[in-house]
């Protein structure tokens, strides 16, 4: 069954396009109808089951009218609060009810619709699908990670570990002593993967294709590891929040665990766009709270679940 969405903005033009692009690409799961016209708008709302509720900033007048209808309520705003312009966007959405989450109007449609998926999915389930584990100055090795994580799994899950890759290799040798280490092993990994991500010419499922492999004895997906760890730097903020967004919205697992042991600033936006962070422990993290605080990173700080080792 296809999900409605409801576009109310005063660009005759940008209704079109996105309506057209919404209904022509069946696939997708969703169906769009526009309005310039408010109370239209509202008209449409009690007649059908909306799902998505889209409104610019111009209708803001009109938000407390949408409040009481169960659909996701989003605003679109002209103007890209990312970047330095991060608390401009708390700023502002403390003017509006709480109910509505801020996206930028003139994203790509195939980008704006993941966003929209990634916040609708962890509205639904009401369950942490993007779990980052973090092990500052090495408190686990990749073995100890694989094993938490293969207790936690519930369901199809895929697993990243953003280490280099002799590390990588040496971590499953040694777990698996030394025999079936790798099933449906390909070239291709996570090096491969961050270079993808920066182009954005396809879509995840066709990024990850060929990328993934098992481990025995192991239930989940697994991401090959780099070939050389300053391929880490190469993954921007920008990057990692379109990875986040597309592995929500196309991708087919119940949980993505994302093990991390360096901060750049793609993993920082892992930390920062997660749903839940495991910090793995060894008495050393008093240090790393005291920065996320200078940094004002008190959202993160929320989020995090100490395991200790």
């Amino acid at each position: 069954m296809s999900k409605i969405v409801i576009l109310l903005t005063k660009d005759s033009n940008y209704n079109k396009r996105f309506a057209n692009w919404i209904n022509l690409n069946r696939s997708i799961g969703y169906l769009c109808s526009s309005f310039d016209d408010a109370g239209k708008a509202l008209d449409f709302i009690k007649d059908n089951k909306v799902t998505h509720i889209l409104i610019s900033e111009e209708f803001q007048d009109y938000f407390d009218d949408f409040c009481d209808n169960e659909a996701l309520k989003f605003v679109l705003t002209e103007d890209d609060y990312t970047g330095d312009l991060a608390d401009d966007k708390i700023i502002r959405m403390k003017s509006w009810p709480e109910v509505f989450e801020l996206v930028f109007k003139y994203k790509r449609m195939q980008d704006l619709l993941r966003e929209l998926e990634m916040i609708s999915t962890k509205e639904s389930e009401g369950k942490d699908k993007i779990i980052t584990l973090f092990s500052p100055e090495n408190a686990v090795s990749f073995e100890q990670a694989a094993d938490y994580v293969e207790k936690l799994l519930t369901g199809h899950s895929l697993f990243i570990s953003f280490e280099s890759f002799p590390y990588f290799e040496t971590d499953l040798k040694n777990f698996n002593q030394g025999e079936g280490e790798i099933k449906n092993e390909r070239e291709e990994g996570l090096s491969e993967l961050i270079y993808e991500i920066k182009q954005r010419k396809a879509s995840l499922r066709k990024i990850l294709r060929g990328k993934l492999c098992t481990i025995k004895n192991y239930s989940f997906d697994l991401v090959r590891g780099m070939n050389c760890f300053p391929d880490l730097y190469q993954l921007s903020s920008e990057d990692a929040k379109w990875f986040l967004e597309a592995i929500s919205a196309e991708g087919d697992y119940e949980t993505i665990f994302i093990f991390v042991k360096s901060l750049t600033e793609g993993t920082t936006e892992f930390l920062m766009k997660c749903d839940r962070i495991d910090l793995f422990s060894d008495n050393a993290t008093e240090s790393f709270f005291k920065q996320l605080k200078f940094a004002g990173l008190n959202d993160v700080i929320e989020k995090i679940n100490v395991i200790k080792v």
